[in-house]
């Protein structure tokens, strides 16, 4: 029957979404927000609840039949109801009113933020590399404070809770009425003990056969929650696959003009606990000279991300060695190595803080710098990002996503005072990328979108650049949906500021950045099957030549291809 009612109702939402026009379900105070698979969960909640209606109006059935013989009776059975009565009446239930929910308080939103920049996979990557550990955690210690005994409890429970203590010590008081009305009348006239004080009784041994199994239901929970907090703090101490090293990067010795130099051994690497059993790079074997210009291309699927992740440190090979400056890399402190690099990738995500501090993030430590505004600016044009930001209602100070859990009680809501709350909140624009999930929430996507979002994160990028301690720039195909010119305008930003980096562009189109490298590796099927520069892979004649050639022939007329394939052309 569950199954059955789940299924049923579940049918007849779908059709109540697919019947909705575009523009009506594009307004989130008009779309439907029920769900079939609930239709169960209510459907017994109301069971439960005539079950209870029942059960009381026996009570009061029983009470009054045995109040009728009784001197005094009707009096007892007053103070009997008398409690239920006057919980009924005096509670507050957010529930039985029409009503919006959404959070304002600043700083419960900013603690918000940064609890899912820390706990939410899709950040990851982004947190790991920018080494942001240290700057997530002093930022949420710094919205505790601020918000002090601010609570965290939901709304409704907020809005139910007593004011004062005092209503509960007299609702408890109310419930022991009976008891003493009854026992003062025994002690007074014990001759009209009677078959009320059976259920008087009767009443007293069920609260103590009641108390009974609640604490052995209590014994078992407290063996759970011993088992709980084990858990978690096994948990607080996980066993890393990366090995830490003791190391500080950059040494002591190490040139302050130089970048990073890269030597790759004999590496091979399957990622762990993945279903794909595939090896995704064999025995790749190069170097990198500091300070160079590398560019890895090659076809989607032969291992330039893979290749990225060993080099970036988020993986650790699975045979083979990696040295960074003539040292092994599992020497180093991993969040030292991860300081001194910048990862630019295709995965363009932004986080749920302000634009201005979506750039300044790339550099943690910048702090209270007075430049640091200046720096952000900085960034934002070298970035390509100045125009997105200056076209924002609140430019640097824009949220790219919204963090307030606005809920309705009501779905639509009808025009009045309450929907045109709801309209004001939802009219805070929200960016496409990483979109966040609070626990009730109405999303809309408004504002910027594809290419602009990778210029706001590669002015992130370059505002980690400018911190002066980057000795590593990768940049992992991170033009995916830009124009051909702010794809020429970003490479050109990020070869301009290369003075002491070594940096490294992975991509599968080739264009103008192929013929400014230094090196130019060329993998297929997770080997490296070639190195060298733009003249010397083209003349060979090989993969990369071969994949140059697929591109290029969409420039050229059919008989100047077999130019291009014989190297005239480069």
């Amino acid at each position: 029957m569950r199954t059955r009612t789940k299924l049923y109702f579940k049918k007849m939402v779908m059709q109540a979404h697919l019947r909705l026009d575009l523009p009506t379900y594009s307004d989130p105070a008009s779309r439907p927000n029920i769900k079939g698979v609930r239709s169960w969960n209510v459907f017994s909640d109301l069971m439960r609840t005539a079950s209870v209606a029942f059960s009381v109006l026996s009570h009061i059935a029983l009470i009054l039949e045995l109040a009728r013989g009784e001197k005094g009776g009707f009096l007892f059975a007053i103070l009997c109801v008398s409690k239920p009565v006057f919980t009924f009446v005096t509670k507050r239930d957010l529930w039985s009113k029409k009503f919006i929910l959404y959070s304002v308080n600043p700083s419960y939103l900013r603690s918000v933020a940064l609890n899912s920049l820390a706990t939410d996979k899709d950040y990851k990557q982004e947190v790991l590399s920018g080494s942001l550990e240290d700057y997530i955690v002093n930022e949420f210690e710094k919205t505790q404070i601020a918000l002090g005994d601010t609570s965290h409890e939901f709304p409704s429970a907020l809005f139910e809770a007593d004011k004062s203590p005092f209503l509960g010590v007299f609702q408890s008081l109310l419930g022991d009425l009976p008891l003493i009305y009854y026992a003062t009348s025994a002690i007074m006239f014990p001759e009209k003990l009677s078959i009320s004080a059976l259920a008087i009784y009767q009443q007293t041994a069920s609260s103590i056969q009641s108390t009974i199994d609640q604490i052995t239901r209590e014994s078992s929970s407290v063996n759970k929650n011993l088992h709980h907090i084990e858990s978690l703090y096994d948990g607080l101490k996980p066993q890393h696959s990366i090995p830490a090293g003791k190391l500080s990067y950059p040494s002591s010795d190490s040139s302050a003009t130089k970048g990073m130099a890269i030597f790759v051994r004999d590496v091979s690497f399957r990622y762990p606990k993945s279903s794909d059993t595939r090896i995704a790079l064999k025995n790749i074997s190069f170097d990198i000279p500091a300070s160079s210009l590398v560019v890895i291309v090659g076809a989607n699927g032969s291992g330039k991300s893979s290749l990225v992740n060993l080099l970036t440190n988020l993986h650790y090979p699975t045979s083979g060695t990696i040295l960074i400056d003539d040292k092994p890399m599992n020497e180093y402190r991993s969040q030292d190595l991860r300081k001194s690099m910048a990862l630019l990738t295709q995965d363009h995500i932004l986080f749920p803080l302000s634009i201005g501090e979506n750039i300044a993030i790339g550099d943690p430590e910048c702090g209270e710098d007075p430049a640091k505004l200046k720096r952000i600016q900085a960034a934002a044009r070298l970035g390509g990002a100045r125009e997105v930001i200056e076209k924002l209602d609140h430019g640097l100070e824009e949220l790219p996503q919204r963090e307030q859990a606005l809920y309705s009680s009501q779905f639509p809501l009808p025009p009045g005072p309450l929907r045109d709350i709801s309209d004001k909140v939802e009219k805070h624009p929200e960016f496409s990328g990483k979109k966040s999930e609070p626990l009730l929430c109405l999303e809309i996507e408004i504002g910027i979108v594809g290419g602009e979002v990778q210029r706001l994160v590669a002015s992130r990028t370059f505002m980690r650049i400018s911190s002066a301690k980057i000795r590593l720039v990768v940049a992992d195909e991170p033009t995916s949906a830009m124009d051909p010119e702010g794809e020429f305008e970003l490479f050109e930003a990020l070869r301009k500021v290369q003075e002491g980096m070594t940096m490294i562009f992975i991509t599968h189109r080739f264009g103008h950045l192929t013929k400014h490298a230094d090196h130019i590796l060329c993998l297929k099927d997770g080997e490296l099957v070639e190195t060298g520069t733009h003249r010397e892979l083209v003349v060979r004649n090989g993969e990369y030549s071969k994949l140059y050639n697929i591109q290029a022939r969409a420039f050229v007329e059919p008989e100047e291809s077999g130019s291009t394939a014989s190297g005239s052309t480069t």
